[in-house]
């Protein structure tokens, strides 16, 4: 029962939520954001040792010196971001303790966030369940470096609304000191201005879903082009494959295969509802794309994607206030809650998942290595 933490969390921010939207009075409406925000700084600031890459952080994090601010470069793993060193050091040089370092991730993370979803979303409280959901738990807890990158961007979406590149760009490049996968970001301020038409965001999807759906290795066919041998791709794509245990046809896919298709006929509805909108339905087609047309080479699809999550926490929120009858409006609602809790539930099952909080007696280092190197000889 590994799965009942994060459900009562995404249940919970789901409850503060339709409250915070069914009361007029701006106090409670402030209150219930207020809780809904010390519940989640809560649940994630003080987590112990859970999922997987916190055996990375944690021996990145004791083995940092002030020695290697000159060449951002650990002993233990190589080359590290350096965004992400000067973190880690600051927080070493107040207090050297990984849990420490945690809580002030989260902290930043939070605040990063919040400011995302006040300026973009109606809900804060939708948004944060929405964030949870939709691969915010990995990148909150295991995408530590990603994290920051994401959520610095995601801050610089104003910039691009209003076309200010100067500070875009700076905005991307802090970003990139974090994690180098936001220089996906770069090309992003161009594309994002596109404002494409219905029918061409649909063709797009019916694309999309036929690599998917014909198992066209397109990402194999890509790495041939690299001068990569036949063998060696082979090896790459069955590693990849080999780390994910999604199936072709998941509850996934239907819920994307929904979601597209609400956005097609909502489409000029979106737009009303929101100026540049075509920024979140262009992230959302980014999204589709890496999950499904590089499903040959899931590890990497997955982690592309996550740059791009941040879509879903904003026009699902969007697509209630498409529905003009006020009972479809609830149905819709209800149906988000319930399958944020189902989909919360299916995807914290394993062992890695079990839940601690330091404030009341979280597992060693030792007893939850033991248990990850365990669940993955078991899982793979």
């Amino acid at each position: 029962m590994f799965c009942i933490p994060y459900t009562i969390l995404t249940l919970f921010l789901g409850a503060l939520a339709f409250l915070s939207s069914n009361t007029e009075d701006p106090t409670y409406r402030s209150m219930f954001t207020a809780i809904g925000i010390v519940f989640f700084i809560f649940f994630f600031g003080f987590r112990g040792f859970i999922m997987s890459d916190w055996i990375v952080y944690h021996d990145l994090f004791y083995n940092c010196t002030f020695n290697d601010i000159k060449n951002f470069q650990l002993s233990s793993s190589g080359y590290i971001e350096p965004g992400f060193t000067l973190l880690m050091l600051i927080c070493k040089s107040i207090f050297n303790d990984y849990h420490f370092f945690v809580f002030i991730s989260t902290i930043i993370n939070t605040l990063l966030l919040l400011n995302f979803l006040r300026k973009h979303s109606t809900n804060i409280l939708l948004g944060l369940m929405l964030f949870i959901v939709f691969d915010g738990l990995t990148i909150m807890v295991n995408l530590m470096r990603n994290a920051i990158a994401i959520l610095l961007f995601l801050n610089a979406i104003t910039y691009l609304q209003h076309r200010k590149p100067i500070q875009y760009f700076s905005l991307c490049f802090i970003a990139i000191t974090f994690h180098i996968s936001a220089l996906i970001y770069i090309p992003i301020y161009f594309l994002f201005q596109l404002t494409i038409p219905r029918w061409l965001f649909c063709l797009i999807i019916i694309v999309f879903n036929l690599i998917f759906l014909l198992h066209i290795p397109l990402f194999a066919h890509i790495l041939s082009y690299t001068g990569l041998d036949a063998e060696k791709i082979d090896k790459v794509v069955a590693y990849t494959q080999k780390m994910t245990t999604t199936s072709k046809l998941s509850i996934g896919f239907i819920e994307r295969t929904l979601t597209s298709i609400l956005i097609i006929c909502y489409f000029n509805r979106l737009h009303k509802i929101r100026k540049r909108a075509e920024i979140f339905i262009n992230s959302y087609l980014m999204y589709a794309m890496f999950l499904l047309v590089f499903s040959d080479f899931p590890v990497i699809g997955h982690r592309m994607a996550n740059l791009f999550a941040f879509s879903y926490w904003i026009i699902w929120g969007d697509l209630i206030r498409c529905f003009s009858i006020e009972n479809n409006k609830r149905l819709f609602a209800i149906f988000i809650y319930c399958y944020c809790a189902l989909r919360i539930a299916g995807s914290t099952q394993l062992p890695d998942f079990e839940y601690d909080n330091i404030l009341f007696g979280a597992k060693s280092y030792e007893e939850r290595l033991y248990i990850h190197n365990k669940t993955f000889e078991e899982t793979y």
